[in-house]
C-alpha cells in the first residue's frame, strides 16, 4: 500500500509538471521544432537551477566542524566557486574547513567531498567529459554535446578536468576496494 501511494504521488506529481511545462512550451508558438528547442532550453534551465539550489542547500548545512577519514576539519573561510553542469554553470558559496591541530594545515571542501564535484564538474559532467576524452577528440565531443543542446564548460577547462577526473575516478575506486566495512575512509 506505501508504494502504490508514492508511486501515485509521484505520478500525480510528473503529470503536473509535464501539464504546467507543456503551457510554457505552447507560449513560445512557431513550428514544432520552435517549440522544440525551446522545451530543451527550458529543461536545460530547470536542471541548471535545481544544481545550483541543492549544491547551495547542501552548502549551508554543515556544521562549524567536519570529520573526514578519522581527521577533524574546522569551518575556515566562505567562498563562491563556480560548478560546471550539463545544463551550464551554477554559483555556489560554501565554505574551506582546515585541518584542526595543524597550523596552517591542509584544507577541504566538504561539499565538493560529499558530492562527488571533481575539477569544479558535477558527477554527470565529469563523466561526459571522461567518456569523451577517452573516445574522440574534445572537439568532436563539443559539436556532440551542443548536438544535443548541452552547455558544456570552454575547451580549456574540458581539458583541464578531463584526464584529471579520470586519474581521481579510478583513485577513488581502487580505494573503494580496499578500504574493509566499518573502516574510515
Amino acid at each position: 500500500m506505501k508504494n502504490a501511494t508514492a508511486n501515485w504521488a509521484r505520478e500525480t506529481s510528473v503529470d503536473t509538471l509535464v501539464t504546467l511545462f507543456e503551457s510554457l512550451v505552447a507560449r513560445t508558438g512557431g513550428t514544432f521544432r520552435d517549440r522544440e528547442q525551446a522545451a530543451l532550453e527550458l529543461a536545460n534551465e530547470l536542471v541548471r537551477r535545481w544544481c545550483e539550489n541543492d549544491l547551495t542547500r547542501l552548502a549551508n548545512g554543515y556544521g562549524d566542524e567536519v570529520r573526514v577519514d578519522g581527521n577533524t576539519y574546522r569551518r575556515h573561510a566562505r567562498g563562491t566557486r563556480r560548478y560546471h553542469t550539463l545544463c551550464g554553470s551554477i554559483d555556489v558559496a560554501r565554505d574551506t574547513f582546515r585541518l584542526v591541530g595543524k597550523h596552517n594545515g591542509p584544507t577541504i571542501v566538504p561539499l565538493e567531498l560529499e558530492t562527488g564535484i571533481v575539477e569544479n564538474a558535477t558527477p554527470a559532467l565529469a563523466f561526459s567529459v571522461t567518456q569523451g576524452f577517452a573516445e574522440r577528440p574534445l572537439r568532436h565531443y563539443e559539436a556532440e554535446m551542443s548536438a544535443a543542446h548541452r552547455r558544456v564548460p570552454s575547451r580549456s577547462t574540458r581539458v583541464r578536468s578531463g584526464p584529471l577526473t579520470i586519474v581521481i575516478i579510478t583513485s577513488w575506486q581502487c580505494r573503494q576496494r580496499t578500504t574493509t566495512p566499518g573502516q574510515s575512509r
